[in-house]
Protein backbone atom coordinates (compact mmCIF):
# COMPACT_ATOMS: atom_id res chain seq x y z
CA UNK A 1 0.00 0.00 0.00
CA UNK A 2 1.38 3.42 -0.92
CA UNK A 3 1.69 6.37 1.45
CA UNK A 4 -1.24 8.14 -0.25
CA UNK A 5 -3.50 5.12 0.26
CA UNK A 6 -2.45 4.88 3.94
CA UNK A 7 -3.30 8.55 4.48
CA UNK A 8 -6.70 8.15 2.82
CA UNK A 9 -7.43 5.04 4.90
CA UNK A 10 -6.38 6.85 8.10
CA UNK A 11 -8.54 9.88 7.29
CA UNK A 12 -11.57 7.74 6.49
CA UNK A 13 -11.11 5.84 9.77
CA UNK A 14 -10.96 9.13 11.72
CA UNK A 15 -14.03 10.43 9.88
CA UNK A 16 -15.99 7.27 10.68
CA UNK A 17 -15.01 7.56 14.36
CA UNK A 18 -16.07 11.21 14.49
CA UNK A 19 -19.45 10.41 12.91
CA UNK A 20 -19.94 7.55 15.36
CA UNK A 21 -19.21 9.78 18.36
CA UNK A 22 -21.48 12.54 17.07
CA UNK A 23 -24.38 10.11 16.68
CA UNK A 24 -24.04 9.08 20.37
CA UNK A 25 -24.53 12.66 21.58
CA UNK A 26 -27.97 13.21 23.10
CA UNK A 27 -29.87 16.25 21.90
CA UNK A 28 -30.29 18.76 24.72
CA UNK A 29 -33.34 20.72 25.73
CA UNK A 30 -33.69 23.85 23.60
CA UNK A 31 -35.22 27.11 24.79
CA UNK A 32 -38.06 28.57 22.71
CA UNK A 33 -36.99 31.04 20.03
CA UNK A 34 -40.15 33.20 20.11
CA UNK A 35 -39.14 36.82 19.67
CA UNK A 36 -39.73 39.00 22.72
CA UNK A 37 -41.48 36.35 24.82
CA UNK A 38 -40.24 35.73 28.36
CA UNK A 39 -40.97 32.30 29.83
CA UNK A 40 -40.84 30.83 33.31
CA UNK A 41 -39.93 27.16 33.21
CA UNK A 42 -41.86 24.68 35.32
CA UNK A 43 -40.90 21.10 36.04
CA UNK A 44 -44.12 19.12 36.60
CA UNK A 45 -44.06 15.63 38.08
CA UNK A 46 -44.65 14.14 34.63
CA UNK A 47 -41.01 14.91 33.84
CA UNK A 48 -41.69 17.21 30.90
CA UNK A 49 -40.65 20.84 30.83
CA UNK A 50 -43.47 23.37 30.82
CA UNK A 51 -42.94 26.90 29.49
CA UNK A 52 -45.24 29.48 31.11
CA UNK A 53 -45.44 32.92 29.46
CA UNK A 54 -44.46 35.64 31.95
CA UNK A 55 -44.34 38.64 29.60
CA UNK A 56 -44.55 39.44 25.91
CA UNK A 57 -42.89 42.17 23.84
CA UNK A 58 -39.73 42.23 25.95
CA UNK A 59 -37.07 44.19 24.04
CA UNK A 60 -34.04 42.40 25.52
CA UNK A 61 -32.90 39.59 27.77
CA UNK A 62 -32.33 42.06 30.62
CA UNK A 63 -36.03 42.99 30.66
CA UNK A 64 -36.94 39.31 30.79
CA UNK A 65 -34.47 38.82 33.65
CA UNK A 66 -36.15 41.66 35.58
CA UNK A 67 -39.57 40.05 35.03
CA UNK A 68 -38.27 36.72 36.35
CA UNK A 69 -36.64 38.46 39.33
CA UNK A 70 -39.98 40.09 40.12
CA UNK A 71 -41.70 36.70 39.74
CA UNK A 72 -39.23 35.17 42.20
CA UNK A 73 -40.10 37.85 44.76
CA UNK A 74 -43.81 37.14 44.22
CA UNK A 75 -43.18 33.43 44.82
CA UNK A 76 -41.39 34.28 48.07
CA UNK A 77 -44.29 36.51 49.20
CA UNK A 78 -46.67 33.61 48.62
CA UNK A 79 -44.51 31.26 50.68
CA UNK A 80 -43.11 29.25 47.78
CA UNK A 81 -39.46 28.70 48.65
CA UNK A 82 -37.64 28.27 45.38
CA UNK A 83 -33.92 28.81 45.43
CA UNK A 84 -33.78 29.29 41.65
CA UNK A 85 -36.42 30.43 39.19
CA UNK A 86 -35.77 29.06 35.72
CA UNK A 87 -36.71 31.03 32.64
CA UNK A 88 -36.16 31.24 28.90
CA UNK A 89 -35.82 34.06 26.38
CA UNK A 90 -35.13 33.75 22.64
CA UNK A 91 -33.07 30.56 22.80
CA UNK A 92 -31.36 31.28 26.13
CA UNK A 93 -32.10 29.84 29.54
CA UNK A 94 -32.15 32.20 32.54
CA UNK A 95 -31.46 31.24 36.15
CA UNK A 96 -32.56 33.70 38.85
CA UNK A 97 -31.54 33.32 42.49
CA UNK A 98 -31.22 35.71 45.44
CA UNK A 99 -28.05 37.41 44.16
CA UNK A 100 -27.56 36.68 40.47
CA UNK A 101 -29.25 36.28 37.12
CA UNK A 102 -27.26 33.88 34.98
CA UNK A 103 -27.86 32.63 31.45
CA UNK A 104 -26.88 29.70 29.30
CA UNK A 105 -27.78 28.32 25.89
CA UNK A 106 -28.27 24.88 27.44
CA UNK A 107 -30.34 23.97 30.49
CA UNK A 108 -27.47 21.98 32.01
CA UNK A 109 -24.70 24.02 30.39
CA UNK A 110 -22.20 26.49 31.69
CA UNK A 111 -23.86 29.58 33.19
CA UNK A 112 -22.63 33.12 32.68
CA UNK A 113 -23.55 36.05 34.94
CA UNK A 114 -25.92 38.50 33.27
CA UNK A 115 -27.08 40.72 36.15
CA UNK A 116 -26.42 41.00 39.89
CA UNK A 117 -28.55 42.28 42.75
CA UNK A 118 -27.65 45.76 43.92
CA UNK A 119 -26.01 45.52 47.37
CA UNK A 120 -28.30 48.00 49.13
CA UNK A 121 -31.40 48.15 46.91
CA UNK A 122 -33.82 45.55 45.60
CA UNK A 123 -32.94 45.93 41.92
CA UNK A 124 -30.70 44.34 39.30
CA UNK A 125 -27.61 45.97 37.85
CA UNK A 126 -24.93 45.03 35.34
CA UNK A 127 -21.87 43.49 37.04
CA UNK A 128 -19.14 46.07 37.58
CA UNK A 129 -21.45 49.06 37.13
CA UNK A 130 -21.29 50.10 40.79
CA UNK A 131 -18.04 51.91 41.37
CA UNK A 132 -17.27 52.99 44.88
CA UNK A 133 -15.44 56.25 45.42
CA UNK A 134 -11.94 55.82 46.83
CA UNK A 135 -11.56 56.71 50.51
CA UNK A 136 -10.54 60.33 51.11
CA UNK A 137 -6.86 60.97 51.50
CA UNK A 138 -5.62 62.66 54.66
CA UNK A 139 -5.26 66.40 54.29
CA UNK A 140 -2.58 66.95 56.92
CA UNK A 141 0.08 65.09 58.84
CA UNK A 142 -0.96 61.90 60.58
CA UNK A 143 -0.23 62.01 64.31
CA UNK A 144 -0.22 59.20 66.82
CA UNK A 145 -2.87 59.46 69.50
CA UNK A 146 -1.52 60.53 72.87
CA UNK A 147 -3.23 57.69 74.75
CA UNK A 148 -1.28 54.83 73.11
CA UNK A 149 1.03 52.77 75.42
Amino acid sequence: MSNGMKQIAGLSLMLAAAIGLASCEKPGVKAPLDKGVCYQIGFPESGDIKYNVVARNQPSIEYCAAQLFKLRLEFLKQGVSRKIVYGAYQGNFLFVDARYVKFSQELDGRRMTLLVKHPSEDRLVVPGSIVEAPPPKPTGPIREPANLP
